[in-house]
Parts: C-alpha cells; structure tokens; sequence
C-alpha cells in the first residue's frame, strides 16, 4: 500500500497527474481503494476523477463495487471524492443494438447501472468503445456514432468518454 500511495502521490505532484483511471479493480481488494482516496484527501490531493474499470455486464456488480469502496471511505473523504465505475451493462446493450440483428433497442433504456440498479450518475462513466475491445468483434462496428449520440444526449446516466480512434 505505501509504494501505491507513494506512486500515485509522485504521479499528483511531479507528474501533474489529476485524476485516476484503475485498471481491473475486479481483481483487487475495494478496502484499497477507499484507503487509497482516504489517503488522497488527506494528504490534500483531490482527484478530478476518479474511475475504476470493474469488467463486468451486470449492472448490479457494477453498483455493489461503488458500494463497497463507499463504505471503506472516511465520511469527510466521501464528500469530497466521488468514486466512479465504466458502465460495462450498458456498452454491452449499445453493442447489441449496434451489432446484433433483431436485438430489441428498446432493451438499451433499461441497461445503464443508473436505470437498472438507482446508481448515481455521478458514479458511472458511459462509453462505447475502449482499448479493451480491439480483436475481431469486439468492437462498436456498426454505426458506433448512434451509440455516441444516446450517450452524448443523456447526461443523467453518466458523465459520457468518447474513446479517441473513434
């Protein structure tokens, strides 16, 4: 844990580093996580953002992950750091939409963790593509501009990325 905070302490203040993007927080404790913001807030470093990437469709996982580091942050960090999570369920019903013939788009209203699970949008990141998705089907190919536009236009579900090759 000390190399970590040191790290990300280096990162905030020789690197000019302000936000975090962690990578597969699936496979790591959520009490590190909250310690790791806990730590940041004390020692006076804030994050712009602060978004884990927890692979995973199901939108309930997806809100108990947020739970979790919650409830392992002190409650002054809690107000001044908002943990957020990639919203894996609702790429995963854009890429239906997008890709798979006869699939329901109906069905992508009531995919986001927001809608199925009552996650604040200021916990969830929206996205379509990202670098985990580059062999073979993986990606958004058909027509990932319309994922973009329902992403774009409903900023209640998320603050939404864009990934850059796209």
């Amino acid at each position: 844990k000390d190399v970590l905070y040191a790290w990300t302490k280096w990162l905030f203040t020789d690197v000019g580093i302000k936000g975090l993007r962690m990578d597969a927080v699936k496979h790591f404790p959520r009490e590190f996580v909250g310690d790791l913001f806990d730590y940041m807030y004390d020692e006076g470093y804030l994050p712009e953002i602060a978004v884990g990437e927890f692979y995973d469709g199901n939108a309930a996982l997806l809100k108990g992950w947020i739970d979790d580091v919650y409830y392992h942050m002190d409650a002054d960090t809690k107000s001044h750091i908002a943990p957020q999570v990639f919203d894996f369920s609702l790429r995963s019903a854009l890429e239906h939409a997008s890709d798979a013939f006869g699939y329901d788009a109906r069905n992508v209203f009531g995919a986001s963790a927001v809608d199925a699970t009552g996650l604040s949008g200021m916990n969830v990141i929206t996205f379509a593509n990202n670098h985990d998705f580059r062999d073979g089907e993986q990606p958004l190919t058909n027509n990932p501009e319309l994922a973009y536009a329902y992403l774009l236009t409903n900023n209640q579900i998320g603050l939404p990325c864009v990934y850059y090759p796209d």
